[in-house]
């Protein structure tokens, strides 16, 4: 893995001075990238780089919590259906199949060739194969929000090569 990492030698009064941007190590005459400070991994030999960070589980859980998640507004969407043989199991609307806490542990079959959109969220689904899905050549976003995946299988996502997010 490449850090970027400026070493410089000799602070003001033994202080390491680093450029704008830059971090100082506390232990040792080197300044790291602050885009490299709490993310997990030490970038300094003492490690006072992840010093002082915020629980990152508690920042994560904050972070879904508060942003608007692609399923939001799920509810609202009740247009006429466009796609051919929805699973019956789901709700249509425009190009979107709405699985949603249907008690599903795996995704049903078949699901529509040109669907952009598929919540699969707060159903059971532990595991997601190749076989999990027909080809989606159209799918632009997957919710799998509380879905219980657990693990993917080789090639899941190889059917759909236009998703922008999952």
């Amino acid at each position: 893995m490449y850090m970027n990492v400026i070493v410089f030698s000799g602070g003001v009064g033994g202080v390491l001075e680093c450029e704008v941007g830059w971090f100082p190590c506390q232990t040792e005459d080197k300044c790291v990238e602050r885009r490299f400070i709490c993310d997990q991994h030490p970038d300094c030999l003492d490690h006072s780089d992840e010093w002082n960070c915020t629980d990152h589980n508690v920042d994560n859980f904050v972070d879904m919590l508060f942003r608007k998640r692609p399923d939001e507004d799920s509810e609202k969407r009740r247009g006429r259906c466009e796609l051919e043989s929805p699973p019956s199991v789901c709700r249509c609307a425009d190009l979107s199949v709405f699985c949603e806490s249907r008690r599903l542990t795996t995704p049903p079959t078949p699901l529509p060739l040109l669907a952009r959109y598929i919540d699969l969220s707060g159903n059971n689904i532990p595991r997601l194969d190749a076989s999990s899905f027909t080809p989606l050549p159209e799918l632009r976003i997957l919710v799998v929000i509380r879905a219980g995946v657990g693990s993917l299988g080789p090639g899941v996502f190889s059917t759909m090569r236009k998703i922008d997010e999952m």
